[in-house]
């Protein structure tokens, strides 16, 4: 790896990713308050799911238009609820141009099976870019759904916790406060290779528009999850797929 360019440019995207760059954002490019949370009835929630084309960005102002775009689309169709798509998080990497060279030195070090870059990459991840991103990750999800009144399901993202690397999906209520965390629960052999762990049991959350679980990536394909979700008595099951590759 060429640790000093990665080091280089992990400190000039904390520049551009910064809490108070993601406020001004919002503020230059104000949303419109939904109302479609006035009134709910649980019989006819309108729910909008999300599908993105993997592209890279220019800025952090392009990364959260394009956001905002989406969730303004959802609001004129009466959305009381959007989701995204899982790995979302990741996308501020996209930025640099320099992470995205790094992005494809891992997919290819993947597709070749040289599970020691992998983890040499996830590593320079996990000192470097893991709370850099989850911060930007979890501040503009947060605001997105505040300033939208929406229920905004935040896809998911890889953040290191206590020392351990899981996929985590949050779900954000009207205020901007996170109603609903969970982490995967079933990973596939290349995940268990790269140590991403998986979490430990599935979590529901009670909100305005009914008892909500999130089943990410392949939580969805697996017969247990969903059996769980029903018996703690899950009235929305929301299941998260990854972003769309590029053309």
């Amino acid at each position: 790896m060429k640790q000093l360019k990665y080091r280089s440019a992990a400190f000039l995207l904390s520049n551009k990713l910064d809490p108070s760059a993601i406020e001004r954002v919002f503020r230059s490019r104000p949303m419109k308050p939904s109302a479609e949370l006035n009134y709910v009835n649980k019989s006819n929630i309108k729910l909008a799911v999300v599908q993105m084309q993997l592209r890279p960005y220019r800025s952090l102002s392009e990364w959260i238009a394009h956001l905002q775009d989406l969730v303004t689309e959802a609001q004129e169709n009466g959305a009381q609820l959007v989701s995204f798509p899982e790995y979302v998080g990741l996308l501020p990497l996209l930025i640099s141009p320099t992470f995205r060279e790094l992005a494809e030195d891992f997919f290819d070090a993947l597709e070749e099976n040289k599970v020691d870059l992998c983890r040499e990459i996830l590593s320079f991840f996990n000192e470097q870019l893991s709370e850099l991103l989850f911060s930007c990750y979890y501040n503009t999800f947060a605001l997105l759904a505040n300033r939208s009144r929406l229920y905004i399901h935040a896809g998911s993202t890889l953040l290191f916790d206590h020392g351990k690397l899981q996929e985590r999906c949050f779900l954000f209520g009207p205020d901007g406060e996170a109603v609903l965390e969970q982490d995967k629960l079933f990973l596939s052999k290349t995940e268990k290779a790269l140590g991403i762990c998986p979490g430990s049991e599935l979590e529901l959350s009670d909100t305005a528009l009914g008892r909500v679980a999130i089943l990410p990536g392949a939580d969805s394909s697996y017969f247990e999850p969903a059996k769980i979700a029903y018996q703690l008595g899950a009235q929305i099951v929301h299941v998260v797929v990854l972003v769309a590759e590029p053309h």
